[in-house]
């Protein structure tokens, strides 16, 4: 069992991990939305996406 003290330090690191997320999720779509064309691919290399062509 963790003690109250790994669980609060666990739960905030979790908590950094989603804003990171969230945040590299939002550049990515304004970007996008903006036109700045290729920009979003350097926010999610690991998932294997490509730039769409016209």
């Amino acid at each position: 069992m963790l003690s109250a003290t790994m669980a609060t330090k666990l739960n905030e690191q979790i908590n950094r991990e989603f804003f990171s997320a969230y945040l590299y999720l939002a550049l990515s779509t304004e970007a996008e939305e903006s036109n700045m064309r290729g920009t979003p691919v350097g926010f999610w290399p690991s998932m294997g996406r490509k730039w769409p062509t016209p």
